[in-house]
């Protein structure tokens, strides 16, 4: 498996170029029957068998610059890299609340980047969410 996701990776997502570039480099593939104008679909390590389907991570990048990364924890690879990036939010971030079931933090990554990343879990997946787009709340980042 050559998904290489990092907490640095995902805060440098400013762009759709550079998400799609991420996804390519870490081994995702494109779900052609998943892809729109508003909605760019990436998968690793799909299966399809009969109608249903599987992967370790999926990754959907949503116009006008949205982007969210699940991880399926059916995998165990996929755990141990969800469980990593997660430690590294924790562990970089400032805590923001949590409501509905989603978590949210504050990061700062070098001065240029300051994001809300969100993370939730449901139904054995584990999903961070953010924007391509650098935040500045009145809200004090963790050096």
């Amino acid at each position: 498996m050559s998904f290489g996701q990092t907490f640095d990776e995902i805060m440098k997502m400013n762009s759709e170029d550079i998400f799609v570039r991420y996804m390519v480099e870490n081994g995702f593939e494109i779900d052609l029957n998943n892809i729109n104008k508003e909605l760019i679909q990436y998968k690793l390590n799909p299966v399809l068998i009969g109608k249903n389907s599987s992967w370790d991570a999926i990754a959907t990048f949503e116009k006008p610059g949205f982007f969210n990364i699940g991880f399926n924890l059916a995998s165990s690879d996929s755990k141990i890299k969800y469980t990593k990036i997660y430690n590294q939010i924790k562990e970089k971030c400032t805590y923001g609340n949590s409501k509905n079931g989603t978590v949210t933090y504050y990061c700062k990554w070098k001065e240029d980047y300051k994001k809300m990343i969100s993370v939730m879990n449901f139904n054995n997946i584990r999903m961070f969410t953010s924007s391509i787009n650098t935040y500045y709340p009145n809200y004090k980042f963790v050096d």
